[in-house]
């Protein structure tokens, strides 16, 4: 399909469905970020001095951890506890009937609902195919359970206490070693992210979704999204802080008008949002992101605009796990008056290239179309990534 028929195609689309400030990518590991309890977010700067941000206009700072070797337990509203080690024996998950206890290196002790935990990840949190083979789609009526091994149990969790899992499949009770466990999925459990505003990251692993919080001296102090309270008085323990929600907002969070990928020779792609296109991390130069657009070239995904956005902001870099051969040019459309207009165009960015930054005004338009595009060898291992890309808003305009 040629360009100018893509472009055509969009105009068709969308008319049928009729962020302030730079992120702090390299943070000064001598000093930790703040927030105050208005949510304002300060931050070290590369001189020494304190960033103050105001609530709303602060993107980014640092970059989430790994959690190699650890266990992890997936909260309902989508945060990730890192537990400790099993090397260490130190009692790091119990459940019974009601409650969950929940133990790491960077945060307290929680104490928690059993509805609160959605997975508990152990032989699997490390092995994506582990992963994959222990996910599954809806919110499943029954507890369930994989082993190591590859066997998969339906039926009642009944509890986890001194690293034993005691579960009943079948009418029959089984129980296993914690160790000997991929994951386990309890029933009822799912995510809820609508009050998450912030995503901050510790040095263990461990991601929470905050909808409050409040990092000082002292350490912090975070309400969940999903209600939960979190705390570490660690202060330096924290490395990462996200924006989730504010003056913008993240096209990774939006559903696309229209999405188009032209294969170079046969294999179609699909989009990935907030992951890589292979469906593990989404890993930019050499750091982990939260929020951004995988996509293949050549493909184009067009947005619907609301009549208050005001500017596009990104950085644009192809995945690390692209491989070498990668290169893609990046353009921004945006469609006014039922007319597309050229608003940005990269030079070649290749595997290994630093994210360029994209900053274009959309007033008055109707929507936004993110082109990748084939550059040096057609679309080889051209894995682009629009790392958080946003939209900031202003006053409505007419348009």
């Amino acid at each position: 399909m040629t360009h100018s028929l893509m472009l055509a195609a969009a105009l068709m689309a969308l008319a049928a469905s009729a962020a302030r400030g730079a992120p702090d990518a390299a943070p000064d590991r001598t000093a930790a970020p703040t927030i105050d309890a208005d949510g304002r977010v300060s931050t070290p700067g590369a001189d020494g001095e304190t960033v103050e941000h105001e609530a709303g206009a602060f993107v980014r700072w640092g970059a989430p951890r790994e959690s190699r070797g650890r266990w992890v337990a997936e909260l309902a509203d989508g945060s990730r506890v890192v537990l400790y080690p099993a090397w260490t024996r130190r009692a790091s998950v119990s459940i019974d009937a009601e409650r969950v206890s929940l133990r790491g290196e960077s945060l307290l002790p929680i104490e928690a609902p059993r509805s609160a935990l959605r997975r508990l990840l152990i032989k699997a949190a490390d092995d994506t195919l582990l992963l994959d083979a222990c996910t599954e789609r809806g919110t499943p009526s029954a507890d369930l359970l994989w082993t190591a091994a590859g066997d998969r149990l339906e039926g009642r969790l009944a509890g986890v206490q001194e690293r034993v899992v005691k579960f009943e499949a079948a009418g029959q009770p089984v129980e296993l070693p914690l160790a000997e466990i991929a994951a386990l999925r309890l029933a009822g459990a799912d995510r809820e992210h609508d009050t998450a505003r912030l995503a901050i990251g510790l040095a263990d692993g461990s991601l929470l979704l905050a909808a409050e919080a409040v990092l000082d001296a002292s350490g912090l102090r975070a309400k969940l999204a999903g209600g939960l309270e979190a705390a570490s008085d660690n202060p330096e323990s924290v490395v990462f802080v996200q924006t989730l929600a504010g003056g913008f907002r993240y096209l990774s969070d939006a559903r696309p008008v229209d999405y188009v990928q032209t294969p170079y020779s046969t294999i179609k792609w699909p989009f990935a949002v907030d992951r890589s296109l292979t469906g593990g991390p989404l890993w930019v130069d050499g750091q982990r992101r939260t929020k951004g657009i995988a996509c293949h070239s050549a493909s184009r995904i067009i947005y619907k605009l609301e009549p208050n956005d005001r500017r596009f902001r990104s950085e644009a870099a192809l995945e690390d796990d692209a491989g070498p051969g990668g290169s893609v040019i990046f353009r921004v459309l945006a469609i006014r008056d039922g007319k597309f207009e050229p608003l940005f165009a990269s030079e070649t960015v290749r595997t290994g290239d630093p994210p360029i930054a994209i900053d274009v005004d959309v007033s008055g338009a109707q929507g936004i179309a993110l082109v990748a595009d084939y550059a040096d060898y057609g679309d080889q291992s051209d894995h682009a990534a629009w790392i958080d890309a946003r939209l900031e808003e202003g006053e409505p305009q007419s348009r």
